[in-house]
């Protein structure tokens, strides 16, 4: 079908604008046509809006320039000059074309390319969806003349400075230093087909290479030849491209490329005075992310294009003040290296400090870590403080018995300051007095699992240099090297010792974890640390005094330190439990429990569980999450029982650093976030040169 100019009026701009929009998103009918549509919008007898509304594969931006200025000539009465070659020419002479020589360069050149992983403020759809917006973005002429003049003395175009600019931004969001950023070129390689209307617009694959740091004059050079390279092999059509190189297709995302830079030069006819540009909603994006800009007189003006599944307005806005940021970063000091040029803003910087501390801590009160047990004797010396099945300690008696142990190890074995002694037993509350009785003693505890092999067991007592072993009977064959202490076989009739002289740096406990290389690696830990880390807990959890709480885990894992201490710190009652008992009796026990941490696939397991009501597994008042990531909206449905929240931290950092409040509100993410330090603490999130990242940026804490 022909095309047809279609006329109609609106009352404004604003009208007009609307009118437009909706012809824009009425979709082509690529079979029947027409491919082109157009629509001319009376304001008034003398002002009218023309949209010229085509499909891609019939034009691109440099042939609606050729179309403006044509339309422009004719209506004063112009002749046309003809053109030397058609379309169809052009399209004949390119399916005859051999490219075998562009494939295998490109082959080499784009081996072993990963896709760009910009954090985003939503998981990635399993399917790539094309509904996008823009923002729109300008750099003023001072910092655009200046980004000239570096250019021209670095040897480069305006072009390629900017292409250098925003690849080591991108680098900076992702954390990578290798991926590749596309950019449209005009395919237009003859001068016969300057003045042609058709698809000629190719897109080129421009690979970025950070590895080494280079300074930024360094990697613009690179830059620089990585582009004069492109252009010189820019004929082959870029889907062709994707099947010659068979890439692996992902359908959540475009191939090869998923940002694309654009520095465009037509004009759309805003050369002639008469003629004014009139903005339009963008609603659809191939990619991620694109920048395009446009030189004019007060500088670059364009927009940044996004993934609206993918990106928040707030988050694209931010990225461009960070890229304005990076670039006056850049033209100050071009020699600096690229991963030490600033992108944060005084004000930013201001706003991450801020979300890096927190309040002051609230001290305990005491100055070392079994003084909290102590104390709470004294207050509640009859209230039940420890249980695992039918045995059990009141207050009074876990101190009595604690000192007991730590008389026998001072007098006997000569404990002291920073003393190592391995804790090996069962689940039972006499773990609870061994633990203590080594802090009594002025000794460090190094708790160990008797589920755990041989080896490991051997390893870390060598490796701690535990003086001496805390056991019973029936484990002693575990202990390798340093003397056994047999709690069942010892009447620990002393309760009297000299005082150790233990002061707040004296380590409290060393507790191993896997290491990043498989082989344990011991944490020690200070009484003023931990008991540091239980100030902010108590604080930020807003624990009540003699609540109940059960511990399923091993304390040979610092997960269980949370749980254990701030039972007998706030005169709790603490439960004791294997967590290999069946889902029934784990309910009964849980179901009266108000405080419990546990980790996110124990917990679900259990769930999973079709005879067990979620009510009957959740605590009254406080489920604490940690361990490892919680899927968002998996725990947001557990606050429909019970008041949830997600704990994360390093062993190194004393257990754990930061808490998340879990609500109701829906996901910005697929797992929780680790949420505002504990008071007292501070967290950054730093680059590899110990910087801080913006928020939303990839880091290390």
């Amino acid at each position: 079908r022909p095309a047809e100019l279609r006329v109609t009026e609106a009352a404004d701009l604003d009208a007009a604008v609307e009118l437009l929009d909706e012809e824009v998103a009425t979709p082509f009918d690529l079979e029947t046509g027409p491919l082109l549509r157009t629509l001319l919008v009376r304001l008034a007898p003398d002002d009218h809006v023309l949209l010229l509304a085509a499909h891609h594969t019939v034009v691109d931006g440099w042939s609606i320039d050729l179309v403006i200025r044509e339309l422009l000539a004719l209506h004063d009465g112009e002749t046309l000059k003809p053109v030397q070659v058609g379309y169809g020419d052009y399209a004949v002479w390119q399916r005859g074309r051999d490219h075998r020589r562009e494939v295998d360069h490109w082959r080499d050149r784009l081996a072993g390319l990963p896709a760009i992983e910009l954090p985003t403020d939503r998981p990635r759809p399993a399917e790539q969806g094309y509904e996008g917006a823009s923002l729109d973005f300008s750099v003023d002429a001072d910092l655009t003349a200046r980004l000239t003049e570096l250019a021209k003395s670095s040897g480069a175009t305006p072009y390629m400075t900017l292409m250098a600019a925003f690849q080591v931004l991108l680098a900076r969001y992702s954390g990578q230093t290798d991926f590749a950023v596309g950019s449209p070129v005009a395919g237009r390689g003859l001068p016969e087909l300057d003045d042609v209307v058709g698809m000629f617009v190719n897109t080129l694959v421009l690979r970025a290479d950070l590895a080494d740091d280079p300074a930024f004059t360094d990697f613009l050079a690179r830059t620089r030849e990585t582009a004069l390279d492109a252009f010189a092999h820019q004929e082959l059509p870029f889907d062709q491209l994707v099947n010659e190189l068979n890439v692996v297709r992902d359908v959540s995302r475009s191939p090869l490329v998923q940002v694309t830079f654009a520095l465009q030069n037509y004009k759309a006819g805003q050369e002639d005075g008469r003629v004014s540009y009139v903005s339009m909603p963008v609603r659809t994006t191939r990619y991620d992310l694109a920048l395009y800009l446009f030189e004019s007189p007060d500088g670059l003006v364009g927009n940044f294009t996004y993934n609206t599944a993918l990106f928040d307005p707030e988050t694209v806005e931010l990225l461009g003040s960070r890229f304005t940021t990076l670039l006056r970063s850049i033209v100050d000091s071009p020699g600096t290296r690229v991963g030490e040029l600033s992108l944060l803003s005084e004000q930013e910087r201001e706003l991450v400090l801020g979300f890096g501390s927190s309040t002051d801590l609230v001290p305990t009160g005491h100055d070392l870590l079994h003084e909290l047990v102590t104390a709470q004797a004294r207050l509640t010396p009859d209230a039940p403080a420890v249980t695992h099945e039918d045995d059990s300690y009141t207050y009074a008696q876990l101190d009595e018995r604690s000192d007991r142990i730590a008389a026998l190890l001072c007098n006997r074995y000569g404990i002291g300051p920073d003393s190592r002694v391995g804790v090996l037993l069962d689940q039972s509350a006499d773990v609870a007095a061994a633990l203590l009785g080594v802090l009594k003693s002025g000794g460090a505890y190094v708790p160990l699992d008797p589920k755990q092999p041989r080896d490991r067991l051997a390893y870390m007592l060598e490796d701690s240099g535990a003086a001496v072993v805390v056991t019973t009977t029936d484990l002693a064959d575990l202990v390798s090297g340093p003397p056994a202490v047999l709690l069942d076989a010892e009447t620990l009739e002393e309760t009297g010792f000299d005082d150790p002289g233990v002061i707040p740096g004296n380590l409290a406990y060393v507790i191993y974890t896997s290491g990043t290389t498989g082989r344990p690696k011991g944490v020690g830990v200070q009484h003023r640390q931990v008991l540091n880390y239980l100030a902010g807990v108590r604080e930020r959890f807003d624990v009540e005094p003699a609540g109940v709480y059960t511990l399923l885990q091993s304390l040979s894992f610092d997960f269980g330190v949370t749980i254990f201490y701030l039972s007998l710190m706030t005169g709790g009652e603490l439960h004791l439990v294997d967590p290999q008992a069946p889902v029934e009796e784990l309910a009964e026990r849980l179901g009266r429990t108000d405080y419990i941490k546990m980790t996110p696939s124990h917990l679900a397991s259990l769930l999973a569980d079709p005879d067990v009501n979620p009510a009957e597994l959740l605590p009254r008042k406080l489920l604490v999450l940690g361990g490892e990531a919680s899927r968002w909206s998996w725990a947001r449905e557990l606050t429909e029982h019970t008041r949830v929240v997600n704990h994360y931290g390093p062993t190194e950092a004393t257990v754990g650093i930061s808490t998340h409040a879990v609500t109701g509100e829906a996901e910005r993410a697929l797992n929780l976030p680790i949420g505002r330090p504990l008071p007292g603490a501070r967290v950054y999130v730093l680059d590899e040169h110990l910087r801080l990242v913006p928020p939303g940026m990839t880091g290390e804490i």
